[in-house]
């Protein structure tokens, strides 16, 4: 059975040591992350199913992914996402990626994106349906997840205590 508090799909992000591409960004972010996916676990193998812009992949793609090897980091995402977060970033399949973004909203804090074009963490928060995606780098994306998380965890249990029926007994959902 599905866990109510949890969506079917996660956010997988990339440690690995990769190439100069990934050393840059992890420099630049401050961070152990450099690249960030949507992605359906299959729970019963390490494979699994992620979309994402990836500039070597020349934009928005879909690819099969192997969590196995080391190098992701699996993040689960709270009941507070968009229940249809796959479906927005499938939306934006074939679209470029987005450099403009990268250099005007990563590297130098203007928080400047293109409107046609996504970077990775800008795809999957604009999917989950985060507040300014185009100023989240993987490393403030995977933070940014952490904390809703958190808070919709802590509201479902504030409301959890807090409602009952008269004689003190815990509501049904």
């Amino acid at each position: 059975m599905l866990d109510p508090l949890l969506r079917p799909y996660c956010v997988i992000h990339y440690i690995g040591e990769g190439d100069w591409r990934d050393r840059a960004i992890r420099w630049a972010t401050d961070s152990e992350i450099s690249h960030s996916e949507l992605a359906l676990v299959d729970h019963e193998t390490t494979w699994c199913r992620a979309i994402s812009a990836s500039a070597r992949d020349g934009g928005v793609r879909i690819k099969d992914i192997d969590l196995g090897s080391g190098n992701w980091m699996v993040q689960r995402v709270g009941a507070w996402a968009d229940v249809e977060a796959c479906r927005w970033a499938r939306a934006w399949l074939g679209y470029g990626y987005d450099w403009k973004g990268i250099l005007m909203s990563q590297t130098l804090a203007f928080h400047r994106h293109s409107e046609s074009r996504k970077f990775c963490s800008e795809l999957v928060g604009l999917a989950l349906g985060l507040h300014r995606p185009n100023t989240l780098s993987p490393g403030t994306l995977r933070y940014r997840i952490d904390e809703m998380n958190e808070a919709h965890l802590a509201g479902y249990t504030a409301r959890r205590l807090h409602v009952g029926d008269a004689a003190g007994q815990e509501a049904q959902l």
